[in-house]
């Protein structure tokens, strides 16, 4: 049957039922709506929590990496300034700088800056 058939024989139904008939109709319809409803609403609330527990995990895993990465660069500058302290001491003490250099791991040129 094509649409225009079944939507014409769709108002004949409901032109032609009684009263009772058509309360229970409507109530069909209303849960039907009610239904869909209720999915769209649960799926918005479920899209809703998702992103929210996403975004707590990305942002704890991004803290997370953020402060591994500060803690390794800080040790390398931390690591780089006790060189550079002891290169300081030894150049005080008339260390020679091929020497400084090679317990340092300093160039030659960094510690003739210091």
């Amino acid at each position: 049957m094509n649409k225009t058939i079944e939507k014409a024989q769709k108002k004949l139904d409901l032109i032609s039922m009684n009263d009772e008939d058509y309360r229970m109709y409507e109530m069909r319809e209303m849960a039907h709506y009610d239904e869909i409803t209720l999915k769209y609403t649960s799926t918005q609330k479920g899209i809703e929590i998702g992103r929210k527990v996403g975004m707590e995990k990305g942002l704890e895993k991004g803290r997370k990496v953020g402060m591994e990465k500060g803690l390794e660069k800080g040790r390398k500058v931390g690591i780089e300034n006790g060189k550079i302290e002891v290169a300081q001491n030894m150049k005080k003490a008339n260390v020679p700088l091929k020497e400084i250099s090679k317990f340092t791991k300093l160039s030659i040129e960094k510690i003739e800056k210091l």
